[in-house]
């Protein structure tokens, strides 16, 4: 591992005992206009394409700009997601807080920095968003994630000189993997779809630890704002990157500390520069997320649910319902290896683990194979979270991740998300292997069973398509119906009761362009009361009469044991919740689990709606008598 920072003293990049050659050695040192240099543009030109086909294809017959299906038919992450790419554009473009909003969670509002607000994708996407609405500009990221990972990993592995046929592999492995396709499935969890930050932070802080003292500053500004570009889109992956980063240079100073002394004075310039660009972009986030408004002031949620989300000891040897080549026995042993299927992204394949072992074994004196493997396995043992997994079984083995809650930045991440550089590093270490083994003379035997077994790799890792996207099952009217019946700035009540996974009201309100403030929504807030005061909740508040609120919630899902079992609030009761919060209009779709006594509630409280259109009802408060 330590070979990844310190491992040479000349000015091209050390790839080993084996150096690039040929073309690749070409690529890297002579004028940009010569015709290597475009043959290697054009080659980045067509993985690129390649990658981007692929990751259509796997979608299809829906569309990269859909703007009618959404994972999970748009409820739960995928709402809440698709509201988060629309709000970072109305902010800008209304002069508003970009981590503060009142138009979730009203009254009280939501702290953004203490969520996945992805502002970064949401200015990548902006354009998209006015144009075509949010639903499109996540259907979209959704397909970039993948191309973008796969790209940034193909580009990353040319600066270290590997032929093109292996970095494709290489880029292929992780953009299209278990990890990042299994995100970008069910939840699809766009921040974490995303890796395409994650090879380049690791580039640079190569390029940084080997900089001359006229490059330092400028690699160390550039590492900067790859850092603050990761913290816009997913923080926790870059927590991820920055304490597998540490570790790196750690074991670097104890192996070559002599090396390492003459080296201080550009070390010293190079990262400075890059915490203070970093320090520079996030200091606002940092505040909000510390002391703006609605801030937490203990844990965004409970460390024994992060265990929750630890991977299994033989998650990589399982391929799940979610590969293409999955036996039946195995899926289902798979997914009762894990206790929580989201985060079941660490399959990685027997063809895959025997290539990974023999590369390593035949390059084991090159010095960036055997760090990006050390790095693979570093990565993979803290993805198996505080106590060791096997097959569901929790063991009392402890396990190095369980410091990780003793740390600032780090007691709140999720350990099975270590699985995005456990996939980062494998695909990374294949690439540079089998880079290596290509320039060597084999006999045909050897590099038939070589091309087989990279074959193979791809065929086990590879998704069951088509990736699942559900039709939104609300009228298509809805749209138009909001627009017409809402005053700008109204205040909503929603049935469903704004909150996961029934968060479709999040959606529409996106697509109505934020144009009215919505009670509750898919957030995180702070616990008010009780012995978890401070904590991160993602019911929303409970406002008074806190019956009401009962009501809505347990007639749209029915499993809220936290709250009260209360009959149907009087129309009193209920016109005193809608003037206690300031609420305008209400809108009724009857789709939760037990949607009659709402509307009867609803039609004998405020009369008829002023709007009904394919099932979906627009009520007015105005005929509720106002109050003392």
């Amino acid at each position: 591992m330590a070979h990844l920072v310190l491992g040479a003293r000349h000015d091209r990049l050390p790839l080993g005992p084996y150096h690039a050659h040929g073309d690749e050695a070409a690529a890297m040192t002579v004028s940009p206009w010569s015709p290597t240099i475009g043959r290697a543009r054009l080659f980045a030109i067509g993985a690129l394409a390649c990658y981007g086909l692929l990751a259509i294809a796997l979608y299809l017959p829906v569309g990269p700009l859909d703007t009618t299906h959404l994972p999970n038919g748009g409820s739960g992450d995928p709402a809440q997601m698709a509201w988060f790419l629309a709000y970072t554009p109305h902010a800008l473009a209304h002069w508003q807080n970009l981590l503060q909003t009142r138009l979730l969670a009203y009254p009280h509002g939501v702290n953004l920095a203490t969520n996945t607000s992805v502002p970064l994708l949401g200015l990548l996407a902006a354009p998209v968003t006015a144009t075509l609405g949010p639903v499109a500009a996540f259907n979209l990221l959704l397909r970039l994630g993948p191309t973008l990972s796969a790209a940034s990993l193909y580009l990353v592995l040319r600066r270290f000189g590997v032929p093109a046929p292996a970095r494709f592999l290489g880029g292929l492995l992780y953009g299209f993997g278990p990890y990042l396709i299994g995100q970008s499935q069910g939840n699809a969890h766009l921040d974490l779809s995303f890796g395409a930050i994650v090879p380049v932070l690791f580039l640079l802080l190569y390029e940084v630890t080997r900089a001359r003292s006229r490059d330092a500053l400028r690699l160390g500004v550039l590492l900067g704002l790859a850092a603050a570009a990761q913290f816009f889109v997913a923080p926790e992956a870059l927590a991820h990157c920055a304490l597998l980063g540490l570790l790196a240079l750690a074991v670097a100073a104890l192996m070559h500390h002599r090396e390492l002394r003459g080296r201080l004075p550009q070390l010293t310039r190079a990262f400075g520069a890059a915490a203070l660009t970093l320090g520079a972009l996030v200091a606002f986030p940092l505040y909000e997320l510390f002391g703006g408004a609605e801030h937490l002031t203990g844990a965004v949620q409970p460390v024994a649910r992060l265990q929750f989300f630890s991977a299994d000891l033989l998650e990589p040897l399982l391929p799940t319902k979610r590969e293409l080549l999955a036996p039946q026995g195995l899926a289902h042993l798979a997914h009762f290896a894990t206790v929580n299927t989201s985060e079941l992204g660490g399959y990685l394949g027997l063809p895959l683990l025997a290539l990974l072992v023999v590369v390593v074994v035949a390059n084991r004196r090159h010095r960036l194979l055997a760090a990006c493997a050390g790095l693979a396995a570093v990565a993979f043992v803290f993805s198996l979270g505080s106590h060791l997994v096997v097959h569901g079984h929790v063991t009392g083995l402890p396990l190095p991740e369980g410091l990780l809650v003793h740390l600032p930045f780090l007691e709140n991440t999720v350990p099975a998300r270590f699985g995005l550089e456990v996939a980062l590093f494998s695909a990374a270490a294949i690439a540079i292997g089998v880079g290596e083994l290509g320039r060597r003379a084999l006999t045909t035997g050897p590099r038939i069973a070589l091309i087989g077994l990279g074959a193979l790799s791809v065929l086990a890792a590879a998704p069951r398509a088509p990736l699942s996207e559900a039709a939104l099952p609300w009228p298509d009217s809805l749209d138009a119906t909001l627009n017409a019946s809402l005053r700008p700035g109204a205040v909503v009540l929603s049935y469903p009761y704004a909150t996961p996974p029934f968060d479709e009201a999040m959606l529409w309100q996106a697509s109505d362009h934020l144009s009215f403030s919505l009670l509750g929504g898919y957030v995180t807030v702070p616990v008010t009361s009780g012995q978890f005061k401070g904590d991160g909740q993602q019911f929303p508040q409970l406002l008074e009469p806190a019956t009401v609120q009962a009501f809505f919630a347990r007639a749209t899902d029915g499993v809220f044991s936290h709250l009260p079992k209360v009959g149907t609030p009087s129309p009193a009761l209920l016109c005193q919740y809608l003037r206690n919060n300031s609420v305008t209009n209400v809108v009724f779709w009857p789709h939760g689990m037990d949607p009659a006594p709402v509307g009867a509630l609803l039609g004998a409280t405020l009369g008829p709606p002023v709007a009904t259109r394919d099932g979906v009802s627009v009520y007015s408060t105005s005929s509720c008598p106002p109050g003392s």
